[in-house]
């Protein structure tokens, strides 16, 4: 809160809370539009670029096996809300 103050904004209300997304394996978690538009860039940057489709690979299969015990991929997702104006 203290950064958007000294930005010259008034801090009301903040909100915090989270949703939880759902997937039936590794691949549909992975296909995911909203996946690959937040999340699977920095994910890859993570890993040397000669080896990422050997560890995302890997990686998929693992959550695959994971899926297939306990029913589905579930990842909760925080997000927070704050509402705040310009003085």
């Amino acid at each position: 809160m203290a950064l958007l103050e000294e930005a010259g904004f008034r801090v009301g209300e903040c909100r915090r809370d989270s949703f939880t997304m759902r997937y039936l394996d590794g691949g549909a978690l992975f296909g995911d539009f909203f996946i690959q538009l937040a999340f699977a860039g920095p994910w890859r940057d993570v890993v040397a670029a000669g080896r990422q489709e050997e560890v995302f690979s890997r990686l998929e299969e693992n959550l695959d096996r994971y899926a297939a015990r306990a029913g589905e991929l579930a990842l909760e997702i925080p997000f927070v809300c704050i509402d705040a104006r310009r003085r």
